[in-house]
């Protein structure tokens, strides 16, 4: 028994738990990580910097940069396309926008995508127990105290589905191609 926990372990590797491209790591974090195939062009780090929306960019080197962003889920969306009501929405998915720090690394005809340190910021209106611009992390939220995920976080319509698909769009890079012909 002890063998075969412990090949379950390194077959498992590091992640703990995977939604898409929203993992959990064994250190307790999420991250959310993505890598895109293009064609290799001189201007891909021009059009990344002009398409993907960063606050505060710093370039690392020649290649890779970071900076922050912050997005509002589209939760009516998701809820109404996994067969839920949209009244039904927790305050916390309704209220809470995503804010992150990307960084984004290019290497020959592709690009990776990692966002760590996300955090829910409340966007709703004052309350007496929260006001707006408030944040915390979403391990906050999203862990118990012994680290694992709160079930309600898991089931449909799947918060961590909502999150991995949030920042996934926003990532999704689409560059105009100059054409005119609508």
């Amino acid at each position: 028994m002890k063998k075969f926990f412990l090949c379950s372990l390194i077959l498992l590797g590091l992640n703990v738990f995977s939604q898409g491209n929203l993992t959990l790591k064994e250190d307790g974090k999420f991250i959310w990580q993505n890598v895109y195939d293009v064609e290799l062009t001189s201007e891909l780090k021009q059009a990344l910097i002009a398409y993907i929306h960063l606050e505060n960019l710093i370039m690392i080197d020649d290649n890779s940069f970071k900076g922050e962003f912050q997005v509002a889920p589209d939760w009516r969306k998701f809820w109404i396309k996994a067969g839920k009501s949209p009244i039904n929405a927790a305050i916390l998915v309704r209220g809470n926008d995503l804010r992150g720090t990307a960084v984004i690394e290019i290497k020959e005809s592709k690009y990776r995508i990692t966002v760590q340190d996300i955090l829910l910021v409340w966007s709703g209106s004052n309350t007496s127990i929260t006001t707006k611009g408030d944040s915390e992390s979403i391990e906050w939220y999203a862990l118990k105290n012994d680290g694992t995920i709160r079930g309600y976080w898991t089931r449909t319509p799947n918060w961590l589905e909502l999150y991995d698909y949030t920042i996934s769009d926003y990532f999704d890079l689409v560059v105009p191609d100059g054409s005119d012909d609508w």
